[in-house]
């Protein structure tokens, strides 16, 4: 593994020992060349031999604005033993939300980037609070998915 590997699987081990009720920068794998700019409705999970966290979240190389196209669900999670780390990242969807950067205005991306981090805070409290079931896939399906998981050895 790459030495950046190394540290986020040193950084999700400490990640799930702590367990805290909020973060800056939520651990995630595999490691990729962009940069977490959001993330929202954390959520601790097991599944059938191991557990971790559950997690909205959006990836980008610039400050994008929080939309549909780039929205996903994420588990990062470790086997009890830790031999394995469980990566689940699928795409997920709010009503909320515009499709995409594209359905913005040219004001309303300007607003956003003069005050990206009031933004990402406004997005994260506003996704927080809406009900598992008004996401599409249902976030509760999907934590589900993850707690039916059994990583044989």
């Amino acid at each position: 593994m790459s030495p950046r590997a190394g540290e986020t699987l040193d950084n999700l081990k400490d990640f799930l020992a702590q367990k805290p009720a909020a973060v800056d920068q939520a651990p995630f794998l595999p490691v990729i060349n962009y940069g977490q700019v959001f993330h929202s409705n954390l959520a601790w999970l097991d599944f059938q031999n191991g557990s971790g966290v559950r997690f909205l979240a959006i990836y980008a190389q610039e400050p994008a604005p929080v939309d549909n196209r780039a929205l996903i669900y994420t588990f990062q999670g470790l086997t009890g033993d830790g031999r394995y780390v469980v990566s689940v990242i699928l795409p997920v969807n709010h009503p909320s939300l515009p499709a995409d950067a594209n359905a913005l205005s040219i004001d309303e991306l300007k607003s956003i980037a003069e005050n990206y981090d009031t933004h990402r805070a406004e997005m994260a409290s506003l996704l927080s609070s809406q009900p598992d079931d008004s996401f599409t896939p249902d976030l509760d399906k999907l934590d589900q998915l993850v707690a039916s998981l059994a990583i044989e050895r």
